[in-house]
């Protein structure tokens, strides 16, 4: 249990960081997302819906529905959960959350 605690640690604080370096104002870098391990690409967004939806904050995105997302989005196309609108630019170069 121990070590799972320190792996689950330790993902939160990559994706923070990658947050926090990639992020203004509700937009990411798309294409920098998508080349992150994909257990990264899923804490980001989970963690931008939780953000962006707010009033949820005891009932978070369920993770697999974000991983379908993360799955499956691609340039042009949008999806709806938690409140927020994910899209991602006709260009592919950024993935926005913004509620819904």
């Amino acid at each position: 249990l121990y070590r799972l605690t320190r792996a689950q640690d330790a993902l939160n604080k990559i994706s923070d960081d990658f947050i926090s370096d990639n992020i203004s104002g509700g937009v990411i870098d798309f294409e920098t997302l998508k080349k992150q391990p994909l257990d990264i690409q899923i804490r980001v967004l989970q963690k931008m819906i939780s953000y962006v939806g707010g009033d949820n904050k005891h009932y978070p995105p369920k993770l697999e529905r974000v991983e379908e997302i993360v799955a499956t989005i691609k340039p042009s196309q949008s999806a709806t959960l938690h409140g927020c609108l994910i899209s991602v630019s006709k260009d592919g170069n950024s993935l926005e959350v913004k509620r819904a």
